[in-house]
This record gives C-alpha cells, structure tokens and sequence, in this order.
C-alpha cells in the first residue's frame, strides 16, 4: 500500500511538472508572439515612456489571472489587459499631476519647444478614444478588426472615433 502511494505521489508529481512546463512555455510563446505588437499599442495610447512598462504589467497582471488558462482569444484579452493598464496609470498620473499644478512653472513646456495647443487636445482626448484612433489609423485596421482586438463592439468603435475626430479638429482650430 505505501508502495502504491509513493508510485501515484510520484506520477501526479511528474504530471505536475509537465503541466507547468507546458504552460510556462505556451505562456513564453504568447509573450514573444504579442509582445512587440502590445508595446507598439501600447506607446501609441500611453506614450512612448511608459509602453514596456504598461506591456509588462499586462502580461504579468493577465499570466496572474485565475482566468488565464480558460481564455480562448488571448491577443483580445492583452489587448484589453494593455488598455486597462493605461487607463490605470492615466489615473494615477492625473492624481499626480493636479496635486503639482501649484508648484508647476509653465515656462518649462516653452523651452521644450512642446506646442500647449497640442498637448491639451491630447490630454482631452479619453485613453479609449485614443486607443480607437490608433488601431484605425497607426494600424490601418478596419473597424471590425479594432473592435474585436480592444475588445468593443463595433458601434462603439465607430463612435468613438467620431467623437475623438470631431473633438481633436474643434480644440485644433
């Protein structure tokens, strides 16, 4: 009897491991299959500073997920994954940001030869409307192809690049 335990200790150990080499290897695949696309989305509605970052968190916040292993489309689910990390740190930064504006000097964006007009047409922008635009025009996506990669239907898509159009060409005029 202790005999047989040990055997089937031992074969659901073995079973074990192989399951968790399967897996850290599809999820080493999924990384170096995604990784490049996410960061290129992920500098385009983030900023180019933040998009290893952003892809990273994603990553680690999906490969964490309980959820992970029984999700069919894996590229949507990053893609979303990408968005929420931005829509995270856009928070955070706005946080930041307005407990600075006081000590803030506005002569610095001058210097750096960074256009006001252009920042706050960005910065009106929401990060959903940004990240829209960016799959339909960076990318050349169709809208059904944006949709399904951020994981919106298409009307919405639709809509908000309506909206994030119309909104940049009044604020630029």
């Amino acid at each position: 009897m202790r005999e047989r335990k040990l055997w089937r200790r031992s074969v659901v150990g073995a079973v074990t491991a192989a399951m968790r080499s399967m897996t850290m290897t599809d999820d080493e695949a999924t990384f170096r299959d995604h990784a490049a696309e996410l960061t290129r989305y992920a500098a385009a509605i983030a900023g180019p500073t933040d998009a290893d970052d952003v892809v990273a968190d994603a990553f680690a916040s999906a490969f964490a997920s309980p959820r992970w292993a029984s999700i069919e489309d894996r590229r949507a689910y990053l893609y979303q994954a990408v968005l929420n990390q931005v829509r995270d740190r856009h928070r955070s930064n706005s946080r930041r940001q307005r407990r600075e504006v006081a000590s803030r000097d506005t002569t610095n964006t001058a210097e750096l030869g960074i256009r006001p007009e252009v920042l706050a047409v960005m910065n009106a922008l929401t990060t959903r409307q940004r990240a829209v635009l960016f799959c339909l025009f960076w990318l050349d996506l169709d809208v059904a192809e944006t949709a399904h990669r951020l994981d919106l239907s298409t009307r919405t898509v639709q809509r908000e690049s309506q909206t994030g159009r119309r909104h940049m060409k009044a604020l630029l005029r």
